[in-house]
């Protein structure tokens, strides 16, 4: 057998042949990932703008509610809510009390 005939049953191994070999493989399950990741259809959108609307109500009338009881509670004391923010450049606790 001569050299070239070995030249030309031997198998490319350079990276550009890799690399074509490696785009041609499948990868199992690539488009259930894709899937998952999107996860929704184009009219499911509505429906995640309303949950999340219903949250933030939700978190407001609790919020409202907690300070409306904050407030009642100063109140039967004889005293006003009062609330202290500490300075950003020293760093400390948030105080939420009843003052005279």
């Amino acid at each position: 057998m001569k050299v070239k005939d070995r030249a030309a049953n031997a198998a490319d191994w350079s990276l550009n042949a890799a690399s074509n070999v490696a785009a041609s493989i499948p990868v199992r399950g690539a488009g259930r990932v894709a899937g998952a990741l999107q996860g929704t259809r184009a009219n499911d959108a509505p429906v995640v703008v309303v949950i999340l609307a219903a949250a933030a109500f939700v978190a407001m009338i609790l919020a409202m509610g907690l300070i409306a009881a904050w407030t009642a509670v100063c109140v039967n004391r004889g005293m006003y809510p009062a609330f202290d923010q500490p300075p950003i450049d020293q760093g400390g606790t948030w105080k939420i009390y009843c003052v005279d």
